[in-house]
């Protein structure tokens, strides 16, 4: 499926392969952009996370690739555990790639994310771990919804 997003959304890209250093700036680049719903986008390729990639606490963002069936893969370089964490209170999305820990424990972890009005939203999304592909414990007053999704273990 061909990446494409509203035109009144900012678009920050990621080099194709880029390292986990290199999209750490890229969300930290739309986190910046608060209130715009600002996307990350990762075109189709393997991108070696070998640190743990961090979505700071009152963001917005949208993390999309350009296909979850390997098409986009965040693959765990070594290191990384969780491969993704986010910090609440949060307004993420995940659309479109795999997010792959491989012998890591969590693939994505949500913490601190339990506030009214906190939403996380994943679509196309395919993410693995060791114990949990998708892990938001205690969310009382948060909305999660994952449409067509395919996690290893969900907790």
């Amino acid at each position: 499926m061909p990446f494409a997003v509203r035109s009144d959304r900012p678009v920050v890209e990621v080099k194709a392969g880029a390292d986990a250093a290199a999209i750490q700036a890229a969300i930290a680049q739309a986190a910046a952009m608060k209130g715009k719903r600002p996307v990350v986008h990762f075109p189709k390729g393997n991108y070696p996370i070998e640190k743990t990639l961090v979505i700071p606490p009152g963001c917005d963002l949208q993390l999309v690739g350009d296909g979850p069936e390997n098409a986009t893969q965040l693959g765990n370089a070594g290191g990384a555990d969780p491969l993704l964490r986010v910090e609440g209170p949060s307004h993420a999305t995940f659309r479109n790639f795999l997010a792959n820990a491989g012998n890591a424990a969590v693939g994505i972890l949500v913490e601190s994310c339990d506030q009214v009005g906190a939403r996380l939203f994943g679509e196309q999304l395919n993410t693995t771990g060791y114990e949990y592909g998708f892990v938001a414990d205690g969310l009382r007053n948060a909305y999660v919804e994952l449409r067509d999704r395919a996690i290893t273990a969900c907790r």
